[in-house]
Formats: structure tokens, sequence, C-alpha cells
């Protein structure tokens, strides 16, 4: 299994706070975000990790270049309704990245998952339990902060 992490959007809400660097590279303990989510896969035994990257895209490739994850391209999150959330990590058959394109902008949700199921392949949804933030928003920013900080005590 592979796991493909989304971290290429351009986080226009966080931007207020964090200025000049993308959302996933915004600090949480002296750490990017991006990197928590990596440390926390690998927990689950995850070893060959994705990044699907863009906007300021130098920033993660000055970061993880040495070797820690493949990393490919990027296409923005979009809003989720009620319901299932998409937290922009999916874990795939290795296979799937043969559908994705190295040099290209696209939309994993809209074009490769519709790729995928038009040749009648299977794409599941997970429902995970627990604490779910979006880091999106300044608000959801902290609050994960201070998720972080209350745990490390």
């Amino acid at each position: 299994m592979k796991a493909l992490i989304l971290a290429g959007g351009l986080g226009t809400r966080l931007q207020p706070v964090l200025r000049d660097r993308p959302k996933p590279m915004a600090p949480v303990k002296g750490k990017p975000f991006l990197d928590c989510q990596i440390d926390q896969l690998r927990a689950y035994g995850l070893s060959d990790i994705v990044l699907y990257v863009g906007h300021l895209a130098y920033y993660i490739w000055n970061y993880f270049g040495n070797g820690r994850a493949r990393l490919l391209g990027f296409e923005e999150k979009v809003e989720s309704g009620p319901g299932w959330i998409k937290s922009g990590i999916y874990v795939l058959e290795p296979t799937i990245l043969d559908f994705m394109p190295t040099s290209a902008v696209v939309s994993v949700e809209k074009e490769i998952f519709l790729q995928i199921l038009e040749r009648n392949l299977h794409l599941f949804g997970y429902p995970v339990q627990g604490f779910f933030v979006d880091i999106g928003t300044p608000r959801g920013y902290y609050r994960f902060c201070r998720h972080i900080e209350k745990q490390a005590q």
C-alpha cells in the first residue's frame, strides 16, 4: 500500500497566519504539519508516502528533498459539504499512481478517481473515529496546535 497526501492547495483561508509558506508547512510544535502527518502514517506502518504538491512547492521540496517522500504535483482542495470529510490523505494500491502524471496539474478527486471508476476499479471510504480538525482556517489551525500541546503534557 502507498499513502497519498494532497499537499498542494493554495491555503488562502490560512494565509493571514502563514503569509509566505504553504499550509502543509504550517508549524506545529516546531515542525511542519505535513511532517506530523507523515509521522502518523509511518506509525501505522505506511512507509511509501507520496506527496502531491504545487503551490509554493519549493518549501516542501526543500524540507522533504532528502528522499523522505516522492513528490508529484497538486490540485486545490474543494470544500466538502456535511457528512463524510475528505482529509486529503489516501491509502492506495501502488498501481493507482500509474494513473497520475508527474508533470501536469490534475485533480485527484475529479480526474484520477474518475478514471479509476471508469475502468470499473473500486474506491472505498473508511470512517475514522476520533479527533479531526481542518487546519485550513486560523481558528482550526490554532485549535490543532492546542490539541497537540495538550497531548504532549
